[in-house]
């Protein structure tokens, strides 16, 4: 916010700058054409009247008249008895104030050519150019600083609510992902940033419950079989008559390749969730159901048989 302040004061500093020098040019202008017109009205009575002209003229102005020696003929009253230079662009009075010069040749009645020459007072523009001067330098830093202030406030209001669901999302965890940002209803940006901020939470949450449930389910899954071989272990050891070696390595051995594929089947769930899903397949339940019912089982050393006479795939369906 500071560097767009500085950013802020250096133009507008640079337009004032660029103002005061049009409105002092401006001004200027306007002068030399009030002068410019004095000396024509002046030149019609001089080249009539002879250099009388030129004394009758008011005290408002400078107006001199010099021969083509630059001996001075005929001058107002309070204007210098020296000749002018009718090559400056302005002079300043013994009191102070400047007055812009212009001059023209003319034709004297019987002492031929002169050279008249007039100013035009510079006060008012001058004191236009400092009170406008004046005002900008005391004006230009109120503006920067209140379109700081205004700033401040505004983008200070605006990004209150943003500020506020950082601290929400910061205060969430993996133990309370269902907490929600409060939207502020607005439908604008910040609005819709909360709404986007909501959707990701939501997807997190769903992930943790995913997740949650896959370790669930594999847990189960891994359970199943080593408490096959577990108890089946026990039953030879127990009954050894009634389960033998062989009947034992042959459990263990379809156990062990039934973990086997529940743990290969858990790399390749983690590798899809790593990756996402490249194609569906489909699969046959009843297929798997028959796999199932076909593993050895058994209740107190006493075979289980599992009836599986029910089961069939439905017509029209996968």
């Amino acid at each position: 916010m500071g560097g767009a302040a500085l950013v802020v004061l250096v133009a507008l500093v640079i337009g004032a700058v660029a103002f005061v020098g049009v409105l002092r040019t401006s001004l200027s202008d306007g002068v030399r054409t009030a002068a410019e017109q004095t000396l024509d009205g002046l030149s019609t009575r001089v080249e009539a009247d002879g250099p009388t002209a030129v004394e009758a003229e008011d005290d408002d102005v400078l107006a001199q008249l010099q021969d083509g020696d630059g001996r001075v003929l005929a001058r107002a009253d309070d204007t210098p008895a020296r000749p002018l230079d009718t090559a400056e662009q302005s002079r300043t009075r013994h009191d102070g104030d400047r007055w812009l010069l212009v001059a023209d040749d003319v034709d004297l009645p019987g002492s031929g050519d002169g050279v008249l020459v007039v100013g035009a007072p510079l006060e008012d523009a001058d004191a236009a150019v400092r009170t406008v001067s004046v005002l900008l330098v005391v004006a230009v830093p109120v503006v920067v600083a209140l379109m700081s202030l205004v700033t401040w406030f505004v983008v200070g209001r605006a990004l209150r609510p943003v500020d506020r669901m950082r601290r929400e999302v910061d205060a969430v965890e993996g133990t309370n992902l269902h907490a929600r940002v409060d939207e502020p209803g607005s439908g604008d940006e910040v609005d819709r940033l909360a709404a986007t901020m909501n959707r990701m939470l939501g997807r997190l949450e769903a992930s943790q419950q995913a997740q949650r449930q896959f370790v669930s389910d594999a847990s189960h899954e891994l359970r199943s079989p080593l408490a096959t071989i577990r108890q089946h272990a026990e039953v030879a050891r127990a009954h050894p008559d009634v389960t033998g070696t062989a009947d034992l390595a042959d459990v263990v051995l379809d156990e062990g390749a039934r973990l086997q594929e529940l743990v290969e089947s858990l790399l390749l769930l983690t590798r899809v969730d790593e990756r996402g899903r490249d194609r569906d397949r489909a699969v046959d339940l009843d297929d798997l159901v028959y796999a199932e019912a076909s593993r050895p089982r058994s209740v107190q050393g006493a075979a289980v048989r599992v009836d599986v006479s029910g089961v069939a795939p439905r017509a029209g369906q996968r």
